[in-house]
């Protein structure tokens, strides 16, 4: 039994849907492969983490991860966000920033902890352990915007360097939206 047969080198994570981060099995990669120099091994867990990073798992507007992704694609989250997942994810890619230097491993970490300052500490100190998929008795309701407004919330943003054709341009191009929606319900 070979242990890199399971792995998908060309989506990252395990093969096959549904797809956990499984940050305690990254970690050890990311240590064997500093040790052996495994370049296929270090191509995986680029793509990995990359993956894991712009994916439907991490929420690009207010941080933190879901615990998986219901596809072999990254694509659909499950939208419920464990503590313990994100604190886990944490420790894997600031490992991951203190061995290759990339400057979007930093981010995601700072983007974690934003998100646990914000969303998952409360006024008194205390942090919460997780938050629901189901927001008024429907998953991923509080996540899910329609075409119309994503477009909304993008030419509001005051940006010199672009106009707001380019800004809504970029917005489409880099999070693949359609008008007919992305996931369920022309969301």
């Amino acid at each position: 039994y070979n242990w890199k047969d399971k792995l998908d080198f060309e989506d990252g994570g395990a093969l096959d849907a549904p797809k956990f981060a499984m940050p305690i099995t990254l970690e050890f990669l990311l240590r064997y492969q500093n040790r052996t120099k495994d370049e296929r091994l270090a191509a995986y867990l680029k793509t990995t983490l990359k993956k894991i990073a712009f994916g439907g798992i991490h929420d690009i507007v207010v941080g933190g991860f879901a615990r998986y992704s219901v596809d072999a694609h990254w694509k659909v989250p499950h939208f419920e966000k464990m503590l313990y997942d994100n604190a886990q994810l944490l420790t894997v890619y600031a490992q991951a920033y203190q061995i290759t230097n990339r400057p979007m491993y930093k981010s995601v970490c700072y983007k974690i902890l934003d998100w646990i300052n914000e969303e998952m500490t409360d006024k008194s100190g205390g942090i919460y352990a997780a938050l629901d998929a189901d927001s008024e008795g429907i998953e991923g309701k509080f996540y899910c915007w329609n075409y119309d407004e994503f477009i909304q919330v993008i030419v509001q943003i005051d940006n010199q360097k672009f106009n707001h054709i380019d800004i809504e341009y970029f917005a489409i191009e880099l999070y693949n939206i359609t008008k007919e929606g992305n996931f369920e319900n022309g969301m």
